[in-house]
């Protein structure tokens, strides 16, 4: 908190969600805590107002500017859909406060067999950290189906780019690239 601790975490949740404001569990002299966006799909692009619901079964958005609040703040920011997530766009976060951590996961527990299946998390777009200054990194992690509907290009700044699901081999049939710069982090399939 302000006066001491480490922040929190918050989560929103629901299979459609509407917010605002970015989520702030920031601690200025102690380790900052996570927002936990827990929608059944979700699309993320660019644009205002936070996470918007969806109804009569749209998907829930999220806008990058609500990302880079939390993030500017010192909140880390994790996207965990059961379904999909679909980002959409290019990102390059305004400001990084320190070393702050993205995680975009999808897949859930299947009740009939008790295994884990992965969702789809579509990739439209290149994240790129490259700008945060020094001292300041974004740790991306990637927990997934991971389909790549483009060329992206994923820089962190330093921070470590872990990929714990699956690439969908269609993106090598498509001749799509995987770009991944860590800086001094590193790289984990």
């Amino acid at each position: 908190g302000a006066k001491g601790g480490d922040g929190g975490k918050i989560e929103t949740s629901g299979a459609k969600l509407a917010v605002s404001k970015a989520a702030d569990a920031s601690a200025k002299k102690g380790k900052g805590g996570l927002w936990l966006l827990d929608p059944d799909s979700v699309t993320v692009g660019p644009g205002n107002g936070g996470l918007t619901g969806g109804t009569n079964g749209t998907e829930a958005t999220v806008g990058f500017n609500a990302i880079d609040t939390a993030l500017a703040g010192g909140t880390d920011v994790a996207i965990k859909a059961d379904n999909s997530i679909h980002w959409n766009g290019d990102y390059t976060p305004t400001s990084i406060s320190g070393d702050r951590t993205l995680t975009l996961q999808s897949g859930h527990n299947d009740g009939g067999t008790g295994r884990y299946v992965f969702g789809n998390i579509f990739l439209n777009g290149d994240i790129d950290a490259s700008g945060a200054g020094n001292g300041n990194s974004l740790a991306l992690i990637l927990n997934g189906k991971i389909a790549l509907n483009t060329d992206v290009s994923l820089k962190s700044n330093g921070g470590n780019v872990v990929f714990a699901g699956v690439v969908d081999s269609d993106a090598v049939g498509n001749n799509r690239q995987l770009r991944v710069d860590a800086g001094s982090g590193s790289i984990i399939f």
